[in-house]
């Protein structure tokens, strides 16, 4: 039969036909897979499968779910549409996009396709969002999840991937911290045990989402030995934060940040009359009571060390 093999739809054996090893979907539901089973029993498979000719076999592009229900009703041919043999990059665009028309990757599996693009390719984010068409904070976490050093810990848990940048960025500052203090190398399973600690503690609820990482950080930056009792688990974010110095850093930032919209506001008011402009000036009186909070905190903090 002598036809296009981009558009043609042919009658492809199911046991010449070979899995792609680094197709990034990695779950099948099994109720999804008996349904889809059921549907294939009274209707055929409908869909055809994607495959590149690769000598005498066939490379599965897009249709695992359909290929493995075809195994397991032990059926002798598929319809699939044949295309040629595309490099890898080429080929994870084309099933980045072919997931998209239907029943898609998670968000797990895509952003290990777009890691592993960024790899292929040697890609920027910016380019990738041109590539795929997606927003560059989508693309953001999807490589900062591709980066961890404990991502099937990340996954276990079902942390997520929004978080992702906050944990690689934690795990990047308890290296430098670490090796600037220790003048020895932070090992990369250091680093895995460090992740791992945090994703549990994000599981827990001991580290309370982004708020309890920027707790972590102020403490690893003020105390080293903070990574640690982070890696042994035995503390939460507020008990390493709360009554530390940075504890104190903290409230001084939050202080020095109100009292810099302060100064502001107050420059523009004496512009246009000191005494009328806070008049009505809700959100300026608020500020006020933030830095008298803050300031009560800070002396709290202080009077204890």
């Amino acid at each position: 039969m002598n036809m296009s093999r981009n558009r043609e739809i042919e009658m492809v054996p199911v046991d010449k036909i070979m899995p792609d090893a680094d197709q990034p979907r990695r779950d099948f539901n099994a109720s999804k897979l008996n349904y889809l089973r059921d549907s294939v029993l009274k209707h055929g498979i409908l869909n055809p499968l994607k495959v590149e000719k690769v000598g005498d076999k066939f490379l599965l592009v897009d249709g695992e779910r359909r290929y493995r229900v075809a195994k397991l009703l032990k059926l002798s041919t598929v319809p699939a549409i044949v295309g040629e043999a595309k490099d890898a990059a080429k080929r994870l665009i084309e099933q980045f996009q072919l997931q998209e028309q239907h029943e898609g990757w998670s968000a797990v599996e895509k952003a290990i396709a777009v890691g592993r693009l960024a790899k292929l390719l040697g890609l920027k984010e910016k380019a990738l969002c041109e590539s795929l068409s997606l927003p560059e904070r989508t693309i953001s976490d999807y490589l900062a999840f591709y980066a961890l050093v404990a991502r099937d810990h990340f996954v276990k848990n079902e942390i997520p991937i929004g978080l992702a940048p906050a944990v690689k960025s934690i795990r990047l500052l308890a290296k430098r911290d670490y090796e600037t203090a220790n003048k020895k190398e932070f090992t990369v399973e250091q680093q895995k045990k460090f992740e791992q600690a945090v994703i549990v503690g994000i599981a827990s609820g001991r580290i309370e989402g982004l708020k309890g990482i920027a707790k972590l950080k102020d403490s690893i930056k003020t105390d080293v030995k903070t990574i640690d009792k982070i890696i042994e688990g035995k503390a939460s974010a507020d008990s390493l934060f709360m009554g530390s110095k940075a504890q104190a850093a903290h409230y001084f930032r939050n202080m020095v940040n109100n009292c810099n919209y302060l100064s502001a506001t107050i420059e523009r008011g004496l512009e246009s009359g000191f005494e009328s402009y806070f008049e009505g000036n809700d959100d300026a009186k608020k500020r006020v009571r933030m830095v008298i909070r803050s300031l009560d905190k800070l002396k709290g903090v202080i009077a204890k060390d």
